[in-house]
């Protein structure tokens, strides 16, 4: 797979459904919201404002046309990959009639280590759920010792070039994103999970 299929082009106009807050990252202003975008994709957590740069991803994703076959093994540790291997991952699950969940995480971020545990006990719980954990743009030591000291209990992959961050439309770290069990992504949450924001993600899939 050469790279991320888009879904048909559409309206992407966003339609803000419950405002929280605003932050500042990087002189830009993101709204803390929900976001239901006219394709079903659903938004959560530090959300770009309206003046942030539309992605790809943005329009909608899925994975058809992956390869199975380029997953990472079920429980691997940090192999190399890239969005041909996630992708591959998430086509894997739809043949098996299973959602995923894909964590975007590097050593390096301090929300990522608050969340992993909170991961690490849902992923548990959900057994219908596959998980996959990329380490983003991260040093292989730094990732590896960063996977054993939070005691990581589902798959994971290194992705030295950034490209699954850049196929689902992530701005930051740390990105949830969810596939359905058509391989359609569903749902993003950028920043920080909590319980209610998982918890939200998982219903789109379940």
């Amino acid at each position: 797979m050469s790279g991320p299929q888009q879904r048909p082009a559409r309206a992407t106009r966003a339609r803000p459904f419950l405002v929280l807050g605003l932050v500042t990252v990087v002189g830009a202003v993101i709204a803390t919201t929900l976001l239901l975008r006219d394709d079903g994709l659903v938004d959560f957590g530090a959300v770009p404002g309206p003046d942030a740069s539309p992605l790809p991803a943005d329009a909608g994703l899925t994975v058809a046309g992956a390869d199975p076959l380029r997953a990472p093994e079920l429980g691997a540790v940090l192999p190399d990959g890239g969005w041909a291997e996630a992708a591959g991952f998430v086509a894997r699950g739809v043949a098996a009639g299973r959602p995923t969940v894909i964590n975007l995480f590097a050593s390096w971020c301090g929300p990522c280590e608050r969340e992993m545990p909170l991961l690490n006990r849902v992923a548990t719980r959900e057994l219908g759920t596959d998980f996959l954990g990329v380490a983003h743009l991260d040093a292989r030591a730094d990732a590896e010792r960063f996977v054993a000291e939070q005691d990581v209990v589902f798959t994971t992959m290194l992705d030295l070039g950034g490209e699954v961050a850049a196929a689902v439309g992530g701005r930051g770290l740390p990105v949830t994103v969810a596939f359905d069990r058509d391989g359609v992504m569903v749902g993003r949450v950028f920043g920080e999970l909590t319980e209610d924001s998982l918890e939200s993600l998982l219903r789109l899939v379940r």
